[in-house]
């Protein structure tokens, strides 16, 4: 049997499951490629902001400025993480929505066609095993992810702060 033979058997519940990881698969790659862009420019980052600081404050530079100023430009590369962690926590209850479904499916089956025929009731069955499995081979991965990147973004602002607080320290302020 294929894997698209499986998808086919899982119904509808599969093919969403699938559009989900794509979408939040192709926020993966971006997010990775954006964070590891980062990472290699903390230093003139730290510059950057502390120019923008330093033009914005008027010479009057504040920690709690400096440090709302990097929760900020954290919080714009925090963009589509939400749809990742989304599809994580929803792909399993999808899984079991199609589980729910299918054991209904085969049900309804045997009170049409009675025990006779056990492939149409066993197909009801595969459905829900086939949508079970498949939401949690979304979820897992997209969980493993989320979390690595949601690491990587907070190393992003730690060094961050690392480099831009002793630099407005030593400003004179």
């Amino acid at each position: 049997m294929t894997l698209f033979d499986y998808v086919q058997r899982g119904g509808p519940i599969m093919y969403i499951l699938i559009l989900g990881n794509i979408i939040s698969f192709t926020i993966i790659i971006w997010k990775y490629l954006v964070f590891n862009s980062e990472k290699k420019r903390v230093n003139d980052l730290a510059d950057s902001l502390f120019q923008a600081i330093r033009n914005e404050s008027k010479g009057n530079i504040s920690l709690e400025y400096a440090k709302e100023k990097i929760e900020q430009h954290v919080y714009s590369l925090e963009k589509g993480m939400n749809i990742i962690k989304i599809t994580a926590t929803t792909s399993p209850l999808l899984g079991l929505l199609g589980t729910v479904l299918g054991i209904l499916f085969a049900f309804e089956t045997i009170s049409e066609q009675g025990l006779g025929r056990p492939e149409l009731f066993a197909s009801g069955i595969a459905m829900a095993l086939i949508t079970t499995a498949g939401g949690l081979l979304v979820a897992i991965p997209n969980n493993i992810f989320y979390n690595f990147l949601n690491s990587s973004l907070n190393n992003i602002q730690m060094k961050l702060e690392e480099v831009l607080i002793p630099k407005i320290n030593n400003s004179g302020n």
